[in-house]
């Protein structure tokens, strides 16, 4: 191992480093006490005039370093140290922290990727990557990154631009022969995931990883022709707590001979701000430099382009798969594809098989567009319009289903193969419609902020708003999603599907069984017993002749649109518990009077007419279900869930619907055969079982904001109960009124904008 103790007299001072007034520096691993090097690479950079991002794991620990700074130098000005919160082992927070200086901050002269863990057991984060390797590599790499272009701006308007990479003499240890070529390389054990030796290989790893980013990047600006310094260097063995945890303790003789985290700083600043590395670029420009300016040769495997390129590579892969890559209208667009080639295999099958497989392309397409888009409609929309706008989209699958039932109904008076190949293939129509449709319409404004496109986001919701780019309640709307995306990013830890189960401070996980629940409870009321075995019913429970019973049929199917029309038009004024709680008691009635009325049917002229009053009751059935359970349950789970996990958490939901549409469907006709009118108790108690469900476990989300329903889950209280309080709130200030008071409108949106104020407050808190 390594003797960390390669102390030498610094060949230079502070004083030798010039003003750095009017740059500006990003410093991660800024620990909040002066016993961290980033701390004091960060202090000493603002000492020297520079404006710097204080890099902490979260926003209280880097606006304690930045308090603990301005008591110890009063000199500093407060605007000239910025908290930047970021975990370097959670990817979603690296990009969005990175993004968000990128889209704010008009230039970055220094960057210093300090952060760091030493060496620990072969533990995993949700992606399936080791947190050590996470942390000392893949985070600092996407976080460079993500940087480049401001990187690239500041190195041409202003040059002497440096990207600095702590390193470690650890790198030396590791065996020959490292790989980097796949995620199982990342997570190499040296034969052990707990042994100390083997821990610290594995950290020795993680820098060599540091040493050749630094070469790579290097090699790429020599390339380009851009004159930026990428430097990796060696702090020296260091006094700071994590060594102390490292080491079994301050009280030890290796602690005691290290540097002080003071001393530790002095070669990263050496490499981040001394005129010598730019006068002598031919010697430093992509270096490993050791206490306090030296250089040292490394090993072949430090040394190895090649073996820096495959890194470069597999780090581009991993990281691109844990992001959210494609936008909401690029996702429906290629949902729209997966339909067109389900409904071309569709139409020209001449087997069985070849049937199914073109139902199942489409099904994939139809999953992707179902879970895509209410979701953009709740993006796009105000809170007072959502649930209305959502709502219409939804009403269009009542009018999609009516339609096709009439089509077929039109059709199987043609005979022939025509009779049901040209409806398969008329679902192509609607689908090229939606195709040149979303290129007239804007991506989400939340996505575009989450991908650090904030000028794109700010005219997409002026034009929403109908308001200019620079009008105070467009800024605070960004503000709001902005502080929401940094509290769910923050909150999420990583970003893949276990995460979107983890209990957290936004609770995702009760979250995303909310958003499960009520799309089983718009499947388990028994809707497809109407949709798909209304016709059966009709001529096995009530008897009636197969024509009649096929425009009877049809007839029903027209109230789902119909009843859809109610909170198209007016769901944001129903409000979603108490449409749901209706629906779902009017849907137990219809089902219980269709069971009351089929018990006395028989061949009877009594019983007949029995029967044929039970029919009624599917009207009534499919009316209300249009009006409640179709359409609140789409709207809702879009917006009850947060933005890191709303894709995710949709699909979740969407996944529990056609789940259940399965289920329901395949055991309908078993229920009708065997129970007769019984089944149909089945299904009055479920949804009679729903409505206290929903009393007890579902906030009240109309009106308000994704950002605000974030605050509802955030407070850590009674959901339901902290809902009330806030729709309680809001219509004594009138925003629930309508356009008859636009008297109202300036304190309707005052009092929206403290909200998001003070949600931007709580979670900077």
């Amino acid at each position: 191992m390594v003797n960390h103790k390669e102390i030498l007299r610094p060949k230079y001072s502070f004083d030798d480093i010039p003003s750095l007034a009017g740059k500006v520096a990003l410093v991660t691993g800024a620990k909040y006490t002066p016993d961290g090097v980033g701390y004091h690479i960060a202090h000493q950079l603002a000492l020297k005039g520079a404006k710097v991002y204080i890099g902490a794991r979260n926003l209280q620990k880097a606006t304690k370093a930045i308090r603990t700074m301005l008591a110890e130098s009063p000199q500093l000005k407060p605007e000239s140290l910025v908290p930047f919160a970021v975990d370097m082992g959670n990817c979603k927070q690296v990009q969005f922290a990175a993004r968000k200086v990128v889209a704010e901050e008009p230039r970055l002269d220094i960057l210093v990727n300090n952060a760091a863990v030493l060496a620990r057991p072969l533990d995993k984060d949700g992606n399936g990557i080791s947190v050590s390797f996470g942390i000392n590599h893949l985070g600092p790499f996407l976080l460079t990154r993500e940087l480049l272009p401001l990187l690239n701006k500041t190195q041409a308007e202003h040059p002497g631009v440096r990207i600095v990479n702590v390193a470690s003499t650890a790198h030396y240890d590791v065996p020959t022969g490292a790989k980097f070529g796949s995620l199982d390389d990342f997570n190499t054990t040296y034969g052990s995931e707990d042994e100390p030796f083997a821990n610290y290989l594995r950290y020795g790893y993680s820098k060599l990883a540091s040493i050749l980013h630094t070469k790579e990047l290097q090699r790429r600006f020599d390339q380009e022709g851009v004159d930026i310094l990428a430097l990796s260097v060696h702090p020296g063995g260091v006094a700071t707590s994590g060594a102390a945890g490292y080491l079994g303790g301050r009280d030890n003789d290796i602690f005691r001979s290290n540097l002080s985290p003071f001393e530790g700083a002095i070669t990263p600043l050496f490499a981040a701000a001394h005129p010598e590395p730019a006068q002598q670029r031919d010697k430093y420009a992509g270096s490993f430099i050791m206490p306090f300016g030296g250089l040292k040769e490394l090993t072949e495997d430090a040394n190895n382009a090649e073996l820096a390129k495959q890194l470069w590579t597999t780090s581009e892969k991993v990281n691109f798969f844990v992001g959210e890559k494609l936008g909401r209208r690029w996702t429906i667009w290629v949902a729209m594809g997966w339909i067109l080639i389900g409904a071309a295999l569709q139409a020209t099958a001449f087997t069985r098989g070849h049937l199914i497989v073109g139902r199942i392309v489409t099904g994939v397409g139809t999953g992707l567009k179902t879970s895509t888009v209410p979701m953009y409609q709740s993006e796009l929309c105000e809170g007072t319009e959502r649930g209305r706008l959502v709502s219409a989209e939804v009403m269009f699958v009542g009018i999609g289903i009516a339609f096709a039932y009439w089509w077929d109904f039109a059709f199987s008076f043609v005979g022939g193969p025509f009779a049901w190949r040209w409806p398969l293939a008329f679902q192509a129509v609607f689908a090229f419609w939606v195709i040149f449709v979303v290129f007239g319409v804007p991506e989400s404004p939340r996505w575009l902020l989450n991908h650090g496109k904030r000028q794109e986001a700010i005219e997409v919701l002026s034009a929403v708003y109908d308001k200019p780019i620079d009008h105070p309640d467009i800024l605070r709307e960004v503000e709001a999603i902005e502080a929401a995306l940094s509290m769910e990013a923050e909150a999420e830890g990583s970003t893949s599907w276990a995460s979107t189960f983890r209990k957290d401070k936004v609770s995702t996980r009760y979250r995303v069984f909310l958003a499960w629940f009520v799309q089983f409870m718009n499947q388990a009321g028994g809707i497809n017993l109407v949709v798909y075995y209304i016709l059966t019913v009709l001529t096995a429970n009530v008897g009636l002749e197969h024509r009649l019973a096929q425009i009877i049929a049809g007839c029903i199917q027209l109230m789902f649109p119909i009843g859809s029309l109610l909170p198209t038009l007016a769901l944001d004024k129903m409000g979603r518990r108490s449409t749901m709680m209706c629906g779902s008691a009017g849907l137990s009635f219809s089902m219980m009077m269709v069971a009351a009325l089929l018990s006395q049917a028989d061949d009877t002229s009594r019983g007949r007419a029995f029967a044929a009053g039970s029919v009624a009751f599917f009207f009534t059935y499919m009316l209300v279900f249009g009006g409640s359970m179709n359409c609140v349950p789409w709207v809702y789970v879009p917006e009850i869930l947060p933005l890191h996990a709303r894709t995710k958490g949709t699909t979740i939901g969407v996944s529990s619907n056609w789940l259940w549409n399965f289920t329901v469907v395949m055991i309908t006709p078993i229920l009708i055969n065997r129970l007769q009118w019984k089944a149909y108790l089945i299904f009055m108690a479920t949804n009679l079982i729903f409505a206290p469900i929903i009393f007890f476990l579902y906030p009240e989300t109309s009106n308000l904001a994704l950002e605000e329903v974030d605050y509802i889950f955030a407070r850590g209280e009674n959901t339901v109960q902290v809902a009330r309080e806030m729709q309680k709130e809001l219509a004594l200030h009138g925003r629930l009124a309508d356009d008859r008071y636009p008297e109202k409108t300036t304190k309707v949106e005052s009092k929206s904008h403290e909200r998001a104020d003070e949600f931007v407050e709580n979670a900077n808190a």
